[in-house]
């Protein structure tokens, strides 16, 4: 089972640190045809022209979706065996109720960085 650092640095190993994409309308620019770009703002390099605004959007939200400190939390969302053991220590509960804890404890951590996503990202918890 992977330590809760290892999953928080392939998350943002995963995520998109950089931000470094632009999504741009030219259609007000006459000549400028098809209007909606989608560019990498460090090479200039043209990833879509496209004259779907949709297509455009659907490209760039792709490219820009996690940021690296949302795909940390994310990360964390499941407990550890690690972090269940402890909580379990703390409770003072017998080794018949260790399950029950452990359940309760991993439902209760969850609801609480599922409620942080919220507040960060809407829409991320899902």
């Amino acid at each position: 089972m992977d330590s809760m650092i290892e999953r928080v640095a392939r998350a943002i190993a995963g995520a998109n640190a950089e931000r470094a994409y632009g999504l741009y309308d030219y259609s007000g620019y006459p000549g400028d045809a098809p209007p909606h770009v989608v560019r990498h703002e460090r090479t200039n390099e043209v990833l879509l022209r496209t004259n779907d605004r949709d297509e455009a959007q659907a490209l760039y939200d792709r490219l820009t979706a996690e940021h690296p400190a949302i795909a940390a939390i994310k990360a964390m969302r499941e407990p550890t065996a690690e972090m269940l053991e402890a909580y379990w220590h703390c409770t003072g509960e017998s080794h018949a109720m260790r399950n029950r804890v452990e359940l309760r404890a991993a439902r209760y951590h969850r609801a609480m960085i599922d409620a942080c996503l919220a507040i960060l990202s809407p829409g991320a918890a899902a």
